[in-house]
């Protein structure tokens, strides 16, 4: 029926209500092929065909020439559709208990009426379990709020608290700065005051430097003058020793009295008694008389000298 309508909808017809898309009561019409709708809807209205029956699997009433075909066509073109079926109807009787296929409808609605008994019974349980889950959930959502609010007062006094440590916290860094800028600026201040007393450490130093440089080379011009000089009374002192040596060797060689005394070179090189000489014995069968050792300290160079 459906295809039917489909093609007689193709057909591009100005003219025709559903395309000025208007739909009312004057250009609609339900079409349905349900059984239950079938015994619940008035004679008048419910379009089936005459022929129709369960039974029969050759019914052909909606082909290309079907009566209801032929039927549709010109209820397309109908001005209002409601008083067309009502004046017109299409030779169906109503489904009464006499009708054949009543049976067949009665089975279909004493299952539907069962499946829908079943159908509102699983209703009310699922109601019902629903209500249950719903007190369950309304339950849980009243001890959540509960739970929520203590968290709620928890968590302001928690802030609270916070709050206050904060401040205190803020106070005491205060200080802390305060404190700091304190002995940052005594420090500086030491600072400043250690850098001038290093610069006038350095000056002082400086000068002292500056004077044992000074010193340092006067000392070093008056080593060099002691050198030449020693070195020149060394010259001297060789030249004396040449000149004594002689003298000595021959003093030697001659016999002296036992009261004689040793001789020694004092520090100008020059001859002077030795009160710290020994005779010495001369017991060689060649003896020829007592003689005397010229004894000569190897003493160390005064510091002056040495300097």
């Amino acid at each position: 029926m459906l295809k039917e309508l489909v093609k007689i909808w193709d057909k591009d017809d100005l003219n025709l209500p559903w395309e000025k898309r208007e739909y009312n009561e004057s250009n609609s019409l339900l079409v349905d092929d349900s059984p239950y709708k079938a015994l619940l809807n008035p004679a008048h209205i419910a379009i089936f065909p005459t022929s129709y029956d369960f039974r029969n699997k050759n019914d052909n009433s909606l082909g290309h020439v079907g009566d209801i075909r032929m039927y549709f066509e010109v209820l397309a073109t109908s001005k209002n559709v409601q008083k067309y079926i009502q004046q017109h109807p299409f030779r169906k009787p109503a489904i009464i208990e006499s009708h054949p296929c009543w049976q067949h409808y009665l089975e279909k609605v004493n299952i539907l009426e069962e499946d829908l008994l079943l159908c509102k019974e699983e209703n009310e349980q699922l109601k019902e379990e629903f209500r249950e889950k719903v007190n369950t959930l309304e339950q849980e959502l009243l001890l959540c709020k509960e739970e929520n609010e203590k968290l709620k007062e928890e968590l302001k006094k928690k802030v609270n608290t916070l709050e206050q440590e904060l401040l205190l916290c803020k106070e005491e860094n205060q200080k802390f700065k305060e404190e700091l800028r304190e002995k940052v600026n005594t420090l500086e201040q030491e600072l400043f005051l250690c850098k001038e007393e290093n610069g006038k450490l350095k000056e002082e130093l400086k000068k002292k430097v500056n004077t044992l440089e000074q010193e340092l080379l006067l000392c070093k011009e008056e080593n060099e003058k002691f050198k030449e000089e020693l070195k020149k009374k060394d010259q001297q002192q060789e030249g004396d020793m040449e000149e004594v040596q002689p003298q000595t060797d021959k003093a030697v060689h001659h016999h002296v009295p036992n009261e004689d005394v040793e001789m020694v070179f004092n520090e100008d090189a020059e001859m002077v008694p030795n009160e710290s000489a020994e005779m010495v014995p001369n017991e060689s069968p060649n003896f020829r008389g007592p003689s005397f050792s010229i004894g000569i300290p190897l003493s160390p160079i005064p510091k002056e000298k040495e300097k």
